[in-house]
């Protein structure tokens, strides 16, 4: 059993010592989102667990807890979000430098495998349009590059509740996404990708990236864990994800509406 901690919230960010508490218990009780009075306990304990995948802005909060389960052998890997929009899009995630610092400090406590960076999504607005996604991209490449192996990449999904959010703030407005645009985009985010020797992959995406030499990828990598931990996991795609979605299995552990970070694009918190 894979633990994905977690698509729903960032809980290393703010939610690192309740992660550790139920660690040391040896198990976690979680909700289900769609039904909150329908529980689940789930198992802990290193035998029971295959490893765990974090999703994250800022690890550092919690770097005594990765360094704990460092300790009692849980192979994981740590997935980072850094897209430097401007703080009207993304109100409450850490400031450059502190995002920057998480790559450095991880990929030396984890190796380069281990930090995997999303530039996750890809929003397109009148203060992001593609111009400033270019020079975006090419500056985080630059920087983040030596920390890390691979990039993944999507579009912003425009569910109905995020678009009713948008709308009630009059600094940010969506652009048009326009094919030969995107797919120059794309383009070019594969070209600074290769030259920095960053495998690029995309998350839950078609129509587009069909056209581009992106390919999907799996953020629950199976293959990933056994490249680096030397396991014999077998691939079993989670039916509880998106038809497009390539992740193998896991149980996440978060809870929607939880998330501190406030951006502006979030389809995990619907207020």
């Amino acid at each position: 059993m894979i633990i994905s901690a977690s698509r729903r919230t960032d809980i290393l960010s703010f939610y690192g010592e309740w992660l550790e508490t139920s660690l040391n218990k040896g198990y976690i009780e979680i909700s289900n989102p769609f039904n909150p009075k329908q529980k689940r306990v789930v198992s802990l304990k290193r035998e029971n667990v295959d490893g765990f995948v974090f999703w994250t802005r800022n690890a550092l909060p919690s770097l005594h807890l990765l360094e704990e389960i460092e300790n009692r052998k849980y192979p994981y890997y740590v997935m980072i979000t850094f897209t430097n929009y401007p703080k009207v899009i993304e109100k409450n995630v850490p400031d450059f430098d502190l995002a920057l610092k998480n790559f450095e400090l991880l990929s030396k406590l984890l190796t380069e495998e281990r930090v995997i960076w999303r530039y996750d999504p890809i929003f397109l607005s009148n203060l992001t349009d593609f111009e400033f996604h270019k020079k975006n991209f090419l500056k985080l490449t630059n920087l983040l590059s030596p920390f890390t192996k691979r990039v993944i990449v999507s579009l912003f999904d425009r569910y109905n509740f995020v678009l009713k959010r948008l709308q009630k703030c009059d600094e940010i407005k969506e652009i048009e996404i326009k094919r030969d645009l995107i797919l120059s985009l794309l383009d070019y985010l594969i070209e600074i990708s290769k030259k920095h020797s960053l495998e690029i992959q995309s998350c839950c995406e078609e129509n587009f990236f069909n056209e581009s030499k992106i390919k999907s990828g799996s953020c629950i990598d199976v293959q990933l864990f056994n490249k680096i931990f030397s396991l014999n996991l077998k691939y079993k795609k989670d039916k509880y994800q998106r038809k497009k979605c390539l992740c193998h299995q896991s149980v996440d552990i978060g809870k929607y509406n939880t998330c501190k970070g406030k951006c502006i694009y979030c389809y995990a918190v619907k207020s």
